[in-house]
């Protein structure tokens, strides 16, 4: 077994810290453990951050020695695993749009029942699905967030979203994306909602909305940042008050502007992409075409496609051959080995295991007999024990 560190970079005010990451190496293998206190217990890894100069306040180190123990990190090699790794606050589909081998970083804790969380992947990616009903997740969107859509629109540096919970989800990355968030669960920003700021929690709570807020969203994204480096308030401490993190978020996220809704032609849009999603995951084997999807959706063909690339960025096509690649993949890596690749490929519908090989290959920057090779008999929805295989990456590498 052999043990390295790894930087992991975080900014608190004008400064510019590193914590140590030591991340134990098994193999070709990092090893996660289950941490279910964090609420992203399939991430909880032997690495744990944490601070390497102590204070001369002892109590005031301690605290921020818990929450630092509670900040994990890890590494993805596929779309699937950062799948697993958003199933407390989202259950969503994500597929690549650039070609190559795409990777995730994602890094986690939980504060007082909240649970702050980022992000970076080193390739295009499309999320489709919807987030949990039990939180309430904010995100401010900063310069590597920027040029993304969120529901259609354009994400700008400065914007806020609010996004509702159990509201659909349809965002496009771009490379290198970089995105921090926190959701709060759903009776504790009710309650501070009414409490704190004489609102109905309903009116502010149940529709997503964006405002550009560049003052706000930088005091939220800088927060975050403390929070993940575990630089609590130290009126907080290690076990932190939920309404106590909770508050600071909401009264920044709420001061300024109103929030803009969602106009109303994206949300017919969304109707017709929801629809037609369901019908191609329906039958990945046989998908519909286009008249069928037309027929299904009350929808002209230019209004399907001019919806499919408002919110997907690829015409509805292009999203059902994706969505059967990347089916392809998981029963390719978690799948019985004695199914034969060439089956597999039968099933969603491949009838020409040479154009099948070629568009795998260049999606994913690998061939199927590779994939199975590297991962075969790996399932990335393990949420007690998940183990990342990390045969391309070197001892050296940043995480970032």
């Amino acid at each position: 077994m052999q043990v390295w560190k790894r930087p992991f970079v975080a900014i608190s005010g004008s400064r510019t810290r590193k914590l140590v990451c030591q991340v134990i190496q098994e193999n070709t293998h990092y090893i996660l453990a289950s941490a279910p206190e964090t609420g992203f217990g399939h991430l909880a890894g032997r690495g744990e951050c944490g601070p390497k100069r102590r204070r001369a306040n002892k109590s005031v180190f301690t605290k921020r020695e818990e929450c630092l123990n509670r900040t994990r990190w890890a590494r993805f090699e596929s779309v699937e695993e950062l799948e697993a790794a958003l199933r407390p606050v989202s259950e969503v589909e994500i597929t690549q749009s650039d070609s190559g081998s795409g990777s995730a970083t994602f890094w986690s804790t939980s504060i007082g029942g909240c649970l702050v969380f980022g992000g970076t992947g080193n390739r295009a990616m499309v999320f489709s699905g919807r987030r949990s009903e039990e939180y309430w997740t904010l995100t401010p969107i900063r310069r590597l967030a920027a040029g993304g859509h969120f529901r259609g629109q354009v994400l700008e540096e400065g914007d806020l979203l609010l996004l509702d919970p159990g509201g659909e989800v349809f965002q496009r990355t771009l490379k290198g994306h970089l995105q921090h968030a926190i959701s709060i669960p759903l009776t504790v920003a009710e309650r501070i909602i009414a409490a704190e700021h004489g609102l109905a929690p309903e009116s502010v709570i149940n529709k997503w909305s964006r405002k550009n807020a560049p003052r706000a969203a930088g005091q939220l994204e800088r927060m975050l940042m403390r929070l993940l480096a575990g630089n609590l308030p130290s009126r907080i401490g290690g076990n932190a008050d939920v309404t106590e993190v909770a508050g600071q978020v909401i009264a920044t996220s709420l001061s300024g502007s109103s929030p803009q809704s969602l106009r109303s032609s994206l949300a017919n849009r969304r109707r017709i992409v929801s629809r037609a999603e369901e019908l191609i995951r329906g039958s990945l084997n046989q998908p519909p075409g286009v008249t069928e999807l037309c027929e299904a959706t009350y929808a002209s063909r230019r209004l399907l496609f001019n919806a499919f690339n408002e919110l997907l960025g690829r015409s509805p096509i292009a999203h059902a051959r994706i969505l059967r690649l990347h089916a392809a993949r998981r029963r390719i890596r978690s799948g019985d080995e004695r199914m034969r690749i060439q089956e597999i490929a039968f099933q969603l519908g491949f009838s020409h295991l040479g154009q099948f090989a070629t568009d795998y290959s260049r999606l994913f920057g690998e061939l199927p007999s590779q994939t199975r090779r590297l991962w075969g008999g790996f399932s990335a929805g393990d949420a007690s024990v998940l183990l990342t295989k990390t045969a391309r990456q070197s001892p050296g590498d940043n995480p970032s």
